[in-house]
């Protein structure tokens, strides 16, 4: 399970870049040689020299969906799109070299009406080798680690936790409102402002009558107070599930006899600031970055809350 952990896009980008290109335009040159005659050496610098350009487009694409509104509800399904895309994409930059590399005596043919031979031939080729290389790419980023929430299903928010118990504050995405919202029924509330976008994240602190404050970090030495928020308490839970965030981007959930890594790396996207924070026995409210999720550690579930920073959870007084 623990080798999920770490830094795995960066692993495979290095691993990419500095290996893969390489190791694929030497298979890629072999098939081109072996296949359709065409020159071993010839074929393996230019189909190095296609694994590079293609491997630059690919990163182009990447990061025009990394700035699409990416969450744990919809990266999945970006996911095999992008797979897609990006299939599509080597298939059209790579062309052209496969059709350099065939440009040789030994594997010209005779010209034929429509799509000159040569041509054709590129395409038929550029289908066969990338039918090769292509599972053994994906095959080597998941080795590497690049997985999509392994061992985790996105489900509705209802299915974790029952509406009225729990509320959470959080700061807006790209404003200084603090808004208030029901864990599981929504219904957004303004309670207050911070002063300004780097305002910190936010936590409670009771006041002498037992009334909650619902206060901001100004900075690591600093904080102001934002609401009086009556009818909540500190969620206060003695769970048998330890969770534990970790510097480079992932959740260990501890529990009896069991283990879990929730990762906030993806294929498209890096979440690396994840804190936790159980609210009922193996549930636990957790923030991903900007995202404000709940998690129930036994069964591998996880249901997205709603966008905000700096969230902090309440419990409904009783």
């Amino acid at each position: 399970m623990l080798a999920n952990a770490g830094t795995p896009l960066m692993f495979f980008g290095f691993f990419y870049v500095t290996f893969a290109n390489v190791a694929l335009g030497l298979l890629e040159g072999a098939m081109l040689a072996a296949i359709w005659r065409a020159s071993f050496v010839r074929s393996v610098l230019i189909m190095v020299a296609a694994n590079l350009v293609s491997s630059w487009v690919g990163a182009l694409y990447l990061n025009v969906v990394a700035g699409t509104d990416l969450t744990i509800a919809n990266v999945q399904a970006w996911l095999w799109v992008s797979l897609a895309v990006m299939f599509a994409l080597t298939l059209l930059v790579e062309l052209p070299f496969v059709r350099w590399t065939l440009a040789t005596p030994s594997s010209r043919q005779r010209p034929r009406p429509g799509i000159p031979a040569l041509w054709r031939l590129a395409m038929h080729a550029t289908l066969c080798v990338h039918a090769v290389s292509y599972p053994l790419m994906l095959a080597a980023a998941w080795w590497s680690g690049v997985q999509l929430l392994p061992d985790w299903t996105v489900v509705p928010v209802a299915q974790l936790a029952q509406p009225g118990t729990h509320v959470v504050f959080y700061m807006e995405q790209h404003g200084t409102k603090v808004c208030r919202r029901d864990l599981v029924s929504g219904g957004d509330t303004v309670v207050g402002e911070v002063p300004s976008l780097d305002g910190g994240p936010l936590f409670l602190h009771p006041d002498a009558d037992g009334v909650m404050r619902l206060c901001a970090w100004l900075d690591h030495e600093t904080s102001t107070v934002i609401a009086r928020v009556p009818g909540v308490v500190a969620p206060t839970l003695d769970s048998p599930w330890k969770f534990t965030g970790h510097f480079w981007g992932y959740l260990l959930c501890e529990g009896p006899g069991q283990q879990r890594l929730l990762s906030g790396e993806t294929p498209l996207s890096q979440w690396w600031q994840i804190h936790a924070q159980p609210i009922v026995d193996d549930v636990a409210f957790v923030t991903m970055s900007d995202q404000i999720c709940l998690l129930k550690a036994s069964t591998g579930e996880i249901a997205l809350v709603g966008r905000g920073r700096g969230a902090v959870v309440a419990a409904v007084r009783r």
